[in-house]
């Protein structure tokens, strides 16, 4: 389930403005789009793939998109996610690495560099600098995506830092108040820091939301 909200959520924030997905002679930016029949051919199987949860198969399909087209960024973000989501986090930590060089002016790309340090518990200084680094950028351009304010949230709650990461989560949740995994994660953070009730009603609309959001969470090492 993730995994293909995912895809769509990093193609969006990757691709922004449709002028970005184009070069200023109205090709595909190699960055965003596949510039060959063979590249959007192994894309849309590896999306497949992905929806499918066939996530070895799925980074295989990316691995070829990858091999045609080395500085295909999206592509990249979303083998990231798959490698997450196959468990391999040092694979997913290089992927989003790989974005970050290629699209340093995206606020997403920093994010995502921090929030699998977080996920994987390495460089947390390193994870909240990049995420520090996607919140100041999306707060420049006026953008209303949370991914920066939620990754952040996340490093905080890995640091101990309770309360910066409530915050964090409280700003994501007024940008989108019904994201479950943003509401998950918040209701962690109030029952450790000594409020379980207000904890517990969040943790509540989140599994009304999401029924599955506590075991995605499991599976990532955090549970209430």
């Amino acid at each position: 389930m993730r995994a293909l909200v995912l895809t769509i959520v990093v193609l969006g924030c990757l691709i922004g403005s449709p002028s970005s997905a184009r070069d200023v002679r109205g090709r595909p930016n190699p960055l965003y789009q596949p510039t060959g029949s063979r590249q959007e051919h192994a894309l849309n199987h590896a999306r497949v793939l992905m929806a499918r949860r066939d996530y070895p198969g799925a980074i295989a399909a990316f691995d070829e998109v990858i091999a045609l087209q080395p500085q295909f960024a999206a592509a990249l973000a979303e083998r990231a996610f798959a490698r997450e989501a196959a468990g391999d986090l040092a694979g997913a930590q290089q992927d989003h690495d790989a974005v970050l060089r290629l699209t340093p002016d995206r606020a997403n790309a920093w994010s995502h560099a921090g929030w699998i340090r977080a996920l994987r518990g390495v460089d947390l200084d390193q994870a909240l600098t990049y995420c520090d680094k996607a919140v100041d950028l999306n707060t420049a351009i006026g953008d209303v995506n949370i991914d920066p304010l939620d990754s952040r949230g996340f490093v905080h709650f890995r640091r101990g830092e309770l309360g910066l990461a409530l915050a964090d989560y409280d700003a994501a949740l007024r940008l989108f108040p019904r994201s479950a995994s943003t509401l998950y994660m918040r209701g962690l953070v109030k029952q450790r820091a000594g409020d379980p009730a207000a904890g517990a009603a969040d943790i509540k609309r989140a599994l009304k939301i999401n029924p599955r959001i506590a075991d995605l969470w499991k599976r990532r090492g955090v549970e209430a």
